[in-house]
């Protein structure tokens, strides 16, 4: 006949054994934990850490600004300056068209003019 021992455990021992669909670690508290004030601080340096980083970056897209608006100004004047100049040289051009056309050259001068008063 074979020997059976009963292993008998107590409620506490019971509680702390491996369990169904329950962790196995258990994690001690020490009792140190930030109070309110320390919250507080831990908070404020984050909103200011953050802030001092969205100032850094509007300072760099503001740094990139001043060149890129003087250049847009220039191209602005330049391109108007393009028109004045592409203006006159259509007016100038069709001056000399008509100055070398071959009815303008066909034309006489007068011979006499006289005004009247």
């Amino acid at each position: 006949m074979a020997q059976s021992t009963t292993f008998m455990m107590s409620r506490s021992a019971r509680s702390s054994a491996w369990q169904r669909n329950q962790n196995t670690i258990r994690h001690s508290f020490d009792g140190k934990q930030f109070g309110p004030v320390a919250h507080t601080v831990v908070v404020v340096l984050l909103l200011s850490i953050m802030g001092l980083m969205y100032l850094s970056q509007i300072n760099k897209t503001n740094a990139y600004t001043y060149p890129i608006n003087e250049l847009e100004n220039e191209k602005k004047t330049l391109i108007a300056e393009q028109e004045a100049l592409q203006v006159e040289a259509a007016r100038l051009g069709s001056l000399e068209t008509v100055k070398n056309s071959t009815v303008a050259q066909n034309l006489t001068l007068p011979a006499a003019t006289a005004t009247i008063e």
